[in-house]
């Protein structure tokens, strides 16, 4: 899901202003080049160098035109359920869409893809990728090999029983292959399983354990998390060290995939050594180029001139932040004030006080009034995806919201008196006053019926729009707090996902007890951060047609799949704005979600 419109384009005049406000203009300058599609041979580039950095790749090798599938299996049904097939996707998916201009299939990570499903995505990234300079497959799931072929396993596992099942019931690598037709083709496969199926003839599975290394064919470079006879378990580091290293400038792809193999081999303490096969028909393939280190006397002008051409607020503000005492900085100060909206100050809101509070019995969460109102609803900065659009106003009645995430205490007490079926692992951090995680949608769905059933009042999930209203706050900022995210003001992870971090007055690196940092202006704690919060609506693209009353959108879209906001322990920060929602399986349960409840007053 993406506002780039035309992404490649996008990408390549982002990383030209970049390039510009860091004082790149030599580059800067031959990077837009890239763009014009008549400008020189697309070979002539290569093999050039600059005195300050060394080699920089040609346009070919660069890539303009780059397409991606990325697929996260977590929620199988007979093979064991996995806690991490997802969240690495996602970050995968992350980086190639926002930081290295990649367009994806299905816009996001394709997470929990039944068969039919992956072979519709499939079939988009075939014709998606025919016209493309690099085209990259990336799974994270079970997988595993049958006579001498990989097989990587769908969701809807549930016919899988026997080794023969598998042509049938499986993807073969050799399916994704045939279908990837770009100029370069990168496959990844973060593959975790043995192969523990017997045959229908008897015995076991086949000897060979974890994947079979297989390579494509000419243009193409295969990353296996692990090596022959070995099985990558759920939550290796392959993908962790991935992510810590794909954003790098100027490293090739293969050099890419060796130094993540190293630091895998390193940390699994020499159990696990990633393999690859390279068999690209340039030498040098770069996702990034390399950064000169010279700078240039002109780079404040190319950095107005870039500025101006945009003509956005993130560009004019990043000239002023270069270039605050600047020959231009006074035109680009009114040029910012004439693009930014007008941010009302909402005035205070009013302090929970006794009134505001209640607790309907002793084992019930603490819940907050929370005063109807309308506001604006959506990517109101800019910044976000396409399906935070369109904005459109919305009017919430008056509910009462839980002041903190429901806890473990709270769970517990469901599981104690019969009303919830499982007593969720808290990972080894905490139970007690820590935000109760993985419980799936529809695990929620029974904790809400108990209470309801218990006090006479109708509990629930908060609907999307009810979140943002109270995740918001009256501002129109893209954090309650500012536009500027804070480990002062929430317990969130690393710039890049998907890690922890302890900084600042986050001292936590996973969950935070609730009430750790401070309530928002409406007496709610931890609405970013800590736990991303189930909301009841079904997942939909974008806000066309969406309810304006505050209710849940629970009709049309896909209800197998249900919303979640907020951010979490392990969250990027744009995952905490305000106007940030993704989706999941309603069967899905992680580490890193929670819930909070309203009630209907």
């Amino acid at each position: 899901m993406t506002t780039r419109g035309s992404s490649e384009s996008t990408y390549m005049r982002t990383v030209a202003i970049t390039l510009a406000l860091l004082g790149l203009v030599g580059l800067a300058v031959w990077w837009v080049t890239l763009e014009q599609p008549d400008s020189a041979d697309p070979d002539s580039g290569r093999d050039q160098h600059t005195a300050a950095s060394g080699s920089v790749a040609s346009a070919s090798v660069l890539g303009k035109k780059r397409v991606a599938l990325v697929i996260g299996n977590d929620r199988y049904i007979n093979s064991p359920k996995l806690t991490n097939a997802v969240n690495d996707a996602r970050g995968i998916a992350e980086a190639l869409r926002d930081d290295l201009g990649f367009t994806l299939i299905g816009d996001s990570a394709q997470v929990d893809l039944s068969r039919a499903q992956a072979l519709d995505r499939l079939e988009q990234f075939r014709h998606a990728s025919a016209t493309a300079d690099i085209a990259l497959f990336y799974f994270a799931g079970h997988g595993m090999v049958q006579a001498g072929e990989n097989w990587l396993l769908p969701s809807d596992d549930r016919s899988i029983a026997f080794r023969e099942d598998l042509p049938v019931h499986a993807l073969s690598q050799a399916t994704v292959l045939e279908r990837m037709k770009g100029n370069v083709n990168v496959m990844v496969l973060d593959a975790c399983r043995n192969n523990p199926l017997p045959s229908r003839e008897g015995g076991r599975g086949d000897a060979t354990r974890g994947l079979q290394p297989i390579g494509g064919p000419r243009g193409t470079l295969v990353a296996y998390s692990a090596g022959v006879g070995e099985v990558a378990s759920d939550g290796t580091s392959f993908t962790r060290e991935l992510l810590k290293r794909i954003r790098t400038p100027g490293l090739r792809l293969d050099d890419l995939f060796r130094t993540v193999g190293d630091a895998v081999y390193d940390a699994s303490d020499r159990r696990q050594n990633p393999a690859i096969l390279d068999q690209l028909r340039d030498g040098a393939v770069y996702l990034l180029p390399a950064i000169p280190v010279s700078l240039s006397p002109d780079a404040e002008r190319l950095a107005f001139e870039a500025a101006q051409s945009s003509n956005t607020e993130a560009s004019w503000a990043a000239y002023l932040k270069h270039y605050p005492a600047g020959a231009h900085a006074g035109v680009a100060a009114v040029q910012l004030a004439a693009l930014s909206p007008p941010r009302p100050d909402p005035g205070p809101a009013p302090a929970p006080s006794n009134e505001w509070l209640s607790r309907d019995c002793p084992d019930c969460p603490e819940m907050v009034r929370i005063p109807g109102g309308k506001f604006r609803m959506g990517d109101l900065n800019g910044t976000g995806p396409w399906w935070e659009k369109p904005i459109h106003e919305v009017s919430v009645r008056t509910f009462s919201g839980g002041k903190y995430e429901v806890t473990f205490a709270a769970w517990d007490a469901c599981v104690s008196a019969g009303g919830c079926s499982k007593r969720p692992s808290d990972e080894g951090w905490g139970r007690g006053n820590r935000p109760a995680i993985n419980v799936s949608w529809d695990d929620a769905q029974q904790y809400v019926k108990w209470l309801s059933d218990k006090t006479g009042r109708i509990y629930r999930l908060l609907s999307r729009s009810e979140f943002e209203y109270v995740a918001r706050a009256g501002t129109t900022t893209e954090f309650p707090w500012g536009n500027t995210a804070s480990h002062d003001a929430a317990n969130y992870g690393k710039d890049k996902c998907c890690d922890g971090l302890a900084d600042g007055l986050d001292k936590w690196v996973n969950t935070s007890p609730v009430g750790s940092f401070s309530a928002n202006q409406w007496g709610l704690h931890d609405v970013q951060g800590n736990v991303s919060e189930w909301t009841q609506d079904c997942a939909h693209d974008g806000y066309i047609d969406a309810p304006t009353d505050g209710s849940a959108r629970t009709r049309g879209g896909n209800c197998n799949l249900r919303t979640e906001s907020g951010g979490s322990w392990l969250s990027e920060p744009k995952s905490l704005r305000s106007a940030t929602h993704y989706s999941y399986t309603a069967s899905a349960a992680t580490n890193s979600l929670g819930f909070r409840l309203a009630r209907t007053d």
